[in-house]
């Protein structure tokens, strides 16, 4: 079976649901009934839209994952934009990366759906956040966290300490400990998410890598 079975399901009922809607929308006898009716297409369409979007990253989510510059161009994009200028946004970089291999990021994270172009002609946002949904592929991820690390082991010596925060701790614990960890890990990191997310003076765009493994067996 085809791994699209499930979204195209989800396809065929939201068309479903909005012509419903719709009929019910042109059939209501008063304001609040159309009212409803009309909220109810606009969250049929939002989430048609969603799962559209979340299936296209997913299909290429292994090339959006293979380089860590892929990210760091999609957040200085939504952070100042982008004029067309490849050589300027890759030197912007740490490590810069060439010309051409931005224009590579551009292009990808355009076919992906992620940034688009203005009326302007500027580069921006498409989509606030990426979503990929709980199926992903391994390795894309593999790649994706390797790198990160390296690059945070190389901060260590090529970037000022008031420019970087690296600290460790090593603890013994118990499997029901490490659990709790583990949860309180991700509400941080979703606590990060928001500050940033309501950040409107961005100027950089930073890594922050959260591990935990074990010492021992």
């Amino acid at each position: 079976r085809s791994t699209l079975f499930p979204y195209t399901t989800l396809f065929r009922s939201g068309r479903a649901a909005y012509f419903e809607a719709m009929v019910l929308f042109c059939q209501a006898s008063n304001g609040d009934e159309r009212e409803n009716y009309k909220k109810r297409m606009e969250e049929i369409t939002a989430t048609y839209r969603f799962t559209q979007q979340m299936l296209l990253t997913r299909a290429y989510q292994y090339e959006v994952y293979s380089h860590w510059y892929y990210s760091a161009i999609r957040s200085i994009i939504g952070m100042i934009g982008f004029d067309g200028d490849y050589d300027a946004l890759g030197a912007r970089l740490m490590p810069p990366i060439s010309g051409e291999q931005a224009r590579q990021a551009v292009d990808l994270l355009e076919r992906v759906g992620l940034i688009k172009m203005d009326a302007k002609g500027n580069w921006i946002l498409n989509n606030p956040a990426i979503s990929t949904g709980d199926k992903v592929i391994k390795q894309a991820f593999i790649n994706y966290h390797t790198e990160f690390i390296d690059l945070a082991k190389e901060s260590i010596t090529n970037v000022p300490s008031t420019e970087r925060n690296v600290s460790s701790v090593t603890l013994g614990i118990s499997e029901a400990s490490y659990k709790t960890i583990v949860k309180c890990i991700n509400e941080f990191r979703k606590k990060i998410s928001m500050i940033a997310n309501e950040d409107e003076d961005g100027g950089r765009v930073f890594q922050m890598n959260i591990q935990i493994f074990p010492l021992s067996k």
